[in-house]
C-alpha cells in the first residue's frame, strides 16, 4: 500500500486527538471557574498586590502556581475573627474593630490560629488577629534587627468605644525652660453605619539643655506625627489600603531618630530625646517607646504598666541587682540605653492591645513617674475625672511631690456611649 493511502487515516487520528485536548481543557477550565465561585469569606491575594484596588487583582496569573483563589459573594457576610461582627463580603478590614482580615496565599502558611482560625504566616510566632502564641516566636536575630513587638496575650472582642483625650506639659517647680514636647491628632472616619476614631498620641523629653533638648523632643513629635499621617492614616481614610500599624509606628519612630540624629550632626549639638507614642484604630493600640518615658493602663482598679524603660536602671532592677525601691534614689536612674538621635538607628519597643470601655492610656515623661510611684498615679486615675482635669491633676501631683522635672501627661479615655450622655 502507498504512503497516500495512509493520509485520510493519520489525518482522521489527528483530529480525533486535537478534539480530545481541547475538551479535556474546556472540562479543566469548568472545574477552575468552579472553583472560583463564592464558597466562603476568605480572601487571598499575593503580597505582592496589595493595595487592593479591583476585582482583577484577586485573580491568579495563567501561570501562577497559587492556584484558584476563593472569592465572597457581594451579598455574603465576612465575619470578623476578632469581636464577630459582619462585614461586607469584599471588605478587607472590620468596620467595627478595625482588624485588618488576613490577605496572603495560601503558600505562605503553615497553621491557622487554634483561638480565632486565622491563617499565620511562617515567619511568625503568633496570630496576628488574636494574638494568640503559636510555638516558639522568632529570636532577635532571625527578626533582622526589627523593632521589638509584644503582643497582648488577652485580647477580647472589643465593644464599641468613644474616645476623649487630652494632654498638658508643665515646667515643673525647679526647670526655667521646658524640654518636653507633646502632640496629638485625632479624627472619625464616618460612612454609613460605620464609625471609626483613630488617633496618635505622642509625648517626648528633650535632652541637652536650653535649645537642644527642647529642639529635640519637638523635632520628634512634629516628625513622627507626620510620618504616620502621610504614610499609614492618609493611605488608610483614602484609599482603605490595608496598614500594618505596628510597622509603620516603628518607622514612625526610626523617622523621628533620624531627624534628631540629622539636627544634632548638623547643629554640632549633643542633643537627644525620649519617646512614648500610641496609634489608635477602632479599639486597636499600638504603643511604641524609645528611653524612659513610659504608657500606663488604668482600668479602674489596676494600673499596668504598658512600657519598660531603656535605661540602666531597669535593666539591673531586671537582674536583680537593683531593688524596685531603691531605683527611684539610684544615682544612676537617668542613664539611658536608648533616645532619639543617640544614634543613627534605634531599636523600638512596640506593644499591641485591644482598649476595652473605662480603660484609661496614659502617656507620660519621667518628670511625673519619677515623682509619683504607681500608688500616687492610681489615686488620681481613680477619680475618674475628664481627661483634661486628670492630665492637671497628676502635674499637680507631680509638682506637689518635688517637681523637679518639666512633667508632661496625656491621657486616653475609652467611654462607652451611655457614659458619655
Amino acid at each position: 500500500m502507498q504512503w497516500s493511502s495512509y493520509l485520510p487515516v493519520a489525518l482522521a487520528i489527528t483530529a480525533v486527538v486535537v478534539l480530545a485536548i481541547a475538551l479535556l481543557r474546556l472540562g479543566l477550565r469548568g472545574r477552575q471557574l468552579r472553583k472560583l465561585s463564592p464558597t466562603n469569606s476568605v480572601i487571598h491575594v499575593p503580597r505582592s498586590e496589595r493595595p487592593l484596588s479591583n476585582l482583577a487583582n484577586f485573580l491568579p496569573a495563567a501561570s501562577s502556581p497559587a492556584g484558584p483563589v476563593e472569592l465572597p459573594a457581594a451579598n455574603e457576610q465576612h465575619i470578623c475573627p476578632r469581636c464577630g461582627s459582619p462585614n461586607r463580603g469584599a471588605a478587607n478590614h472590620c468596620s467595627h474593630c478595625g482588624v485588618m482580615f488576613t490577605m496572603d496565599t495560601p503558600e505562605e502558611q503553615t497553621t491557622r490560629c487554634t483561638k480565632c482560625g486565622s491563617p499565620i504566616p511562617t515567619d511568625h510566632g503568633f496570630c496576628g488577629v488574636c494574638g494568640m502564641a503559636v510555638g516558639t516566636a522568632p529570636s532577635a536575630d532571625a527578626l533582622g534587627g526589627r523593632p521589638t513587638v509584644l503582643l497582648d496575650p488577652q485580647l477580647e472582642p472589643p465593644t464599641p468605644i468613644i474616645i476623649q483625650s487630652a494632654a498638658l506639659c508643665d515646667c515643673g517647680r525647679v526647670r526655667s525652660n521646658n524640654e518636653d514636647s507633646l502632640g496629638l491628632i485625632e479624627g472619625l472616619q464616618h460612612h454609613e453605619a460605620d464609625r471609626m476614631q483613630w488617633g496618635i498620641y505622642v509625648v517626648s523629653d528633650g535632652m541637652g539643655g536650653h535649645e537642644g533638648g527642647e529642639v529635640a523632643s519637638a523635632l520628634g513629635v512634629k516628625t513622627f506625627l507626620n510620618y504616620l499621617l502621610t504614610n499609614a492614616i492618609l493611605p488608610r481614610l483614602t484609599t482603605d489600603a490595608t496598614v500594618d500599624w505596628s510597622a509603620h509606628t516603628g518607622a514612625a519612630a526610626q523617622a523621628a531618630n533620624q531627624a534628631v540624629f540629622d539636627a544634632c550632626a548638623k547643629s554640632k549639638n549633643n542633643m537627644g530625646a525620649t519617646l512614648v507614642a500610641a496609634t489608635l484604630y477602632g479599639n486597636r493600640l499600638t504603643v511604641v517607646h524609645i528611653g524612659d518615658s513610659r504608657a500606663y493602663c488604668w482600668d479602674g482598679t489596676q494600673l499596668q504598666q504598658l512600657t519598660e524603660d531603656h535605661s540602666l536602671i531597669a535593666q539591673l532592677v531586671a537582674v536583680g541587682e537593683v531593688r524596685p525601691e531603691e531605683a527611684r534614689s539610684h544615682p544612676q536612674r537617668s542613664v539611658l540605653l536608648q533616645s532619639l538621635g543617640q544614634k543613627q538607628s534605634v531599636q523600638p519597643t512596640i506593644s499591641e492591645h485591644t482598649l476595652r470601655p473605662n480603660q484609661r492610656v496614659l502617656l507620660c515623661s519621667d518628670g511625673l513617674h519619677g515623682m509619683l510611684d504607681d500608688h500616687a498615679i492610681s489615686t488620681v486615675l481613680a477619680q475618674n475625672l475628664d481627661p483634661q482635669a486628670t492630665c492637671q491633676a497628676l502635674i499637680d501631683a507631680a509638682n506637689a511631690a518635688g517637681g523637679d522635672d518639666n512633667v508632661s501627661a496625656l491621657i486616653i479615655a475609652c467611654r462607652t456611649l451611655s457614659a458619655i450622655s
